[in-house]
């Protein structure tokens, strides 16, 4: 897709099998429900597709009686040319400490199943905590996509975003993304923050994340897109909208 402002190419990372079902199913997507569309999923064209959460392993196990790592490998065989995409936060499993072995060997896995890029998040946007993950992200031959998670409070002022946004530039990222994960952001918050990532991120790539749970997410991604970035995560519906991430057509056709 070209830039309504003449910047280039739009490009879409696909989260229909990720955040897509995890936000309006629960994460209830089966495996056999994935499959019938992995391989048109791959000729669609997306810069990277999103499968696979760290919040999803109990779920597939004790819910679903679905193998993740079958889940994987089965995507894989169907997904040959987009590049894989994995997320994860502090643990592993809501809210239980992940000792730092355990978490290696899962990325190592994660790695051997396919995916080649891990997107980061910490809730409180600690850099501490962000040069471990890519650090052990490196070492298991994966691409770290750094969240900057946005939020509304006293601390979140302009100036912390600026602060962090630096600190991210600082590590060894293939990306950032400016994440709202709670689809708190407006038009108006998007026009006054996005210039000011896109200037500390020091020419990383930077991604746009947002939700639709106020319906504002679709306007947010437009004026993102208007103001210079050029990744924007997408789902395709029915798993678009609503308390998921934008639609994918919405985006594009406007």
């Amino acid at each position: 897709m070209n830039s309504p402002t003449g910047n280039g190419e739009i490009f879409f990372i696909d989260t229909t099998l990720r955040d897509g079902q995890l936000s309006l199913w629960a994460s209830s997507m089966r495996t056999d429900m994935m499959l019938p569309i992995a391989e048109r999923l791959d000729q669609a064209g997306f810069e990277a597709i999103e499968v696979m959460s760290s919040a999803f392993y109990k779920k597939c196990v004790r819910d679903l009686k679905d193998d993740p790592w079958e889940r994987l490998h089965l995507l894989r065989q169907r997904i040959k040319r987009t590049p894989f995409r994995s997320i994860r936060s502090r643990s592993m499993l809501a809210f239980q400490m992940t000792p730092p072995a355990v978490a290696d060997l899962w990325l190592e896995r994660l790695a051997a199943h396919g995916i080649s890029e891990l997107r980061t998040s910490d809730p409180s946007n600690t850099p501490r905590f962000w040069r471990q993950a890519v650090d052990a992200a490196k070492r298991a031959g994966l691409k770290t996509i750094l969240n900057i998670i946005y939020s509304i409070s006293p601390k979140h002022t302009d100036a912390y975003f600026v602060e962090r946004t630096r600190a991210a530039a600082e590590l060894d990222v293939a990306r950032i993304c400016f994440k709202d994960p709670g689809g708190l952001l407006t038009p108006e918050a998007t026009r006054r923050l996005v210039p000011l990532i896109l200037r500390e991120a020091k020419g990383k790539p930077v991604e746009f994340h947002t939700h639709c749970n106020t319906g504002l997410g679709s306007l947010c991604c437009l004026e993102a897109i208007k103001l210079g970035l050029t990744r924007i995560n997408t789902a395709i519906p029915p798993l678009a909208d609503g308390s998921s991430n934008p639609s994918l057509f919405n985006v594009a056709m406007n």
